[in-house]
């Protein structure tokens, strides 16, 4: 990995560091696991870019957030699903309501090799469609 991850899916709760992508792996599907039934976002930080990504249920959305360097804007990065879909997906951040839009969730385990294809490499996985907004 080019920096080692920290993962954190509640306030009360200290991020787990991952080092290796193995053990962010094992880290995310052990939380997965763990909140079926009860959709909770993780957020993944690795240098200076965050992520976002739902467990819990077996589609989520991938978010990235990655700040524009001399501009103070932040580019962020969502994982485009079905465009025919128009429901949402409840999942939880730090216990408030962070619904995900239908046209955004993609399979987990798709999203899972995602995620663990950025914190290697630091680009856009190719594996799924992306949609850009600043702000």
């Amino acid at each position: 990995m080019r920096e080692p991850c920290l993962v954190q899916w509640a306030e009360s709760e200290s991020p787990e560091l991952a080092n290796e992508p193995e053990r962010l792996r094992e880290v995310i599907s052990l939380l997965h696991a763990s909140f079926q039934g009860q959709p909770t976002t993780l957020e993944v930080r690795v240098a200076d870019d965050t992520l976002y990504l739902g467990v819990g249920a077996p589609e989520t959305a991938v978010l990235i957030h990655r700040p524009e360097i001399g501009s103070g804007w932040t580019e962020e990065f969502t994982s485009q699903g079905d465009s025919k879909r128009n429901d949402e997906i409840d999942f939880y951040l730090f216990g408030h309501h962070t619904p995900h839009s239908g046209t955004n969730v993609v399979a987990f385990g798709i999203a899972l090799e995602a995620v663990l294809e950025f914190c290697r490499t630091g680009d856009l996985p190719g594996s799924l469609q992306w949609e850009k907004n600043r702000f």
